[in-house]
Formats: structure tokens, sequence, C-alpha cells
């Protein structure tokens, strides 16, 4: 699966459980630009399982000041693995994250191959959530 197959400005899914909002207060509310192509879930889709090259993301992660600028890179390594944006802890989150940014800083092609030669995907000691952890061999190579 090519990290190219969706336009990058295809984010998140909103998904509030504790209020309802007009969607364009949202859009004022923390400042989203017609080009992030916020939505709403549809009554169809199930927030867990958003529609592919999505991620859900719930309102009050917003509201406490949390902000995810997502690839289609991203969302190939939480595709892959099966997982699910909610399920995975914050510093699960920067390797994906800081792995892109090294890979754009040298003019290196991202691959998801690559990443999972230096990390592998693991459940935490809760077993509730999962992240990502650097192979002992992978800065010998």
């Amino acid at each position: 699966m090519s990290s190219q197959k969706k336009n990058a400005s295809d984010r998140f899914i909103l998904r509030d459980t504790t209020h309802t909002y007009q969607f364009e207060a949202l859009q004022q509310k923390y400042g989203f630009l017609p080009e992030e192509d916020m939505t709403f879930p549809s009554k169809n889709t199930n927030f867990i399982n958003p529609p592919e090259w999505k991620i859900g993301i719930y309102v009050k992660h917003l509201d406490v000041g949390y902000r995810l600028q997502t690839s289609n890179f991203f969302r190939e390594v939480l595709h892959h693995h099966k997982v699910h944006f909610n399920q995975s802890v914050p510093n699960g989150v920067d390797k994906v994250v800081v792995f892109e940014m090294l890979c754009h800083a040298h003019a290196i092609t991202l691959d998801l191959w690559v990443f999972r030669h230096f990390f592998y995907f693991t459940l935490t000691s809760s077993r509730e959530s999962c992240t990502f952890v650097v192979r002992k061999h992978s800065c010998n190579t």
C-alpha cells in the first residue's frame, strides 16, 4: 500500500461524546482550515474503524490542546498494524512522526518496511494501548 494513495489533507473524523457541536463552530474554535478536510462521521461510520485514510479523534483531545498533524505515511503505519490512533500512546506516535521528519530532512523516501526495520509494534505493559519500540539490532547495521 503506497503512502501516496490519498491526499495528505484527508486528516480526521471528529467525534464528540459529550457535546453536540455545529461543525462550523468547531472549525472556528480550533482553527481548522477547509483544506484539512475535517468531517464528522456519518451514521454508517464506526469511529473505531473509520473510512480508509481517515483517523478518528475525540473532541475532548482538542479541548485539552492536543493537535495531530498526520500524513499518508502515518496512516499507512496505523493501517498496516491494524491499530486505531486512540489506541496508540503519545511516545509511539512520536516515533512515527520523528522517523518521517528525519526521512524528509535527509531526502530519504518514506517506506513502511524501512520503518519496520528500526521499530516494532507492541502492546504496552497495561496491554490497553500500543507503541513502537526501537529494535536493538537496528542501529548496528
